[in-house]
């Protein structure tokens, strides 16, 4: 695996670059929390110890911007996320948008050949953890997470569309299934939060390509 240092170097931007943007993230995801940590224990103490109810309503004003702070902090923490994608994305970029010349229309001898030599599946997901690896260190885990899912987002879109202009033999669709599932697996063990319902639609692509008869889609 590439040393962060090397990884960072690789996407253009150099470390001190790098490092302020990811203390910048990781500086607005805690205050996030904190924020709405506050804001919860505020709530509840205003309901045991404010007995009058014009007190409480004022409180419940400056809760409510407190509220907007957090709303503000979180679409910055997002928009610093997005940013720091379409900086990896360009190394990610050349791995999956080889599926498109990839086929599917599979014999069984280039099914059993792919199951030896993947195609695409390992070389994207290398290319993926390459460049997460530099970043990681630098981030909180919450921020790892929402980053993670960012690049799903990135890679499943482009797949969906890549996907649904193929054509699928019986065996395609099963190279499908189980390109999906390594993906879905790989990227389920980046990040404590889910992930399977990014590849909901990709999921639901290799389940009805690999029905046998048309019949079968009013039971699906």
């Amino acid at each position: 695996m590439m040393e962060p240092s090397k990884a960072v170097l690789r996407w253009g931007r150099c470390p001190k670059d790098w490092n302020r943007d990811c203390n910048s993230s990781k500086q607005y995801g805690c205050q996030l929390k904190y924020v709405l940590k506050l804001r919860h224990e505020i709530e509840e103490q205003c309901v045991e110890f404010f007995i009058s109810s014009v007190l409480l309503s004022c409180f419940g004003l400056v809760l409510y911007h407190r509220v907007i702070v957090s709303t503000v902090s979180k679409q910055v923490l997002n928009a610093g996320m997005e940013q720091l994608v379409t900086t990896v994305t360009p190394c990610i970029r050349p791995c999956w948008a080889s599926v498109g010349i990839i086929s599917y229309e599979l014999s069984e001898v280039e099914y059993a050949e792919n199951e030896v030599n993947d195609p695409w599946v390992q070389k994207l997901l290398h290319a993926v953890e390459t460049n997460a690896a530099g970043l990681q260190p630098l981030m909180t885990t919450n921020n790892y997470d929402s980053f993670v899912h960012f690049v799903i987002d990135f890679i499943v879109k482009g797949l969906e569309v890549i996907m649904m202009q193929k054509r699928f033999s019986q065996l395609g669709a099963l190279q499908l299934d189980r390109d999906v599932r390594a993906l879905l697996s790989h990227f389920s063990s980046m990040t404590q939060r889910t992930v399977r319902d990014k590849f909901a639609r990709l999921t639901q692509m290799a389940t009805i390509l690999n029905l046998e008869k048309v019949s079968e889609l009013l039971d699906f």
